[in-house]
């Protein structure tokens, strides 16, 4: 679902005459945003979410967000294989049936780092 809200938007963004593109799409508690100007100035890739002061210094942070803006960063660079693989990489980690870590924003008790490692093993 999300991906298809996120699709129709950056479809409806493509057909619109508007200079500035700014695709979302959420992550748990997080939204991933990125600003795509039509390259003729910087792009701005980042996770947005609150100041979350239930998880700060507790090194249980869902990286996720951070990951996929780096995809989407690569993408705009012109490497469109490497955010592909990211995104399976990022996908193949959360499969229902993986045994994969899960932070507690998704119900599990893994550490920041540990869902992070899954996901670059997966690449």
């Amino acid at each position: 679902m999300i991906r298809q809200r996120t699709s129709r938007f950056a479809a409806w963004c493509g057909r619109s005459s508007c200079r500035l593109r700014v695709i979302a799409a959420v992550q748990a508690p997080l939204a991933v945003q990125a600003i795509l100007p039509e390259r003729a100035f910087p792009s701005l890739f980042e996770p947005v979410h609150g100041s979350a002061p239930d998880v700060y210094g507790k090194a249980i942070a869902n990286p996720i967000g951070q990951i996929w803006s780096g995809a989407m960063m690569l993408d705009s660079l012109g490497e469109p294989a490497a955010r592909a693989a990211i995104v399976r990489a990022i996908e193949s980690t959360l499969e229902p049936g993986s045994d994969a870590p899960r932070t507690p924003d998704m119900g599990g008790k893994a550490r920041t780092e540990d869902l992070g490692k899954a996901i670059a093993a997966a690449l």
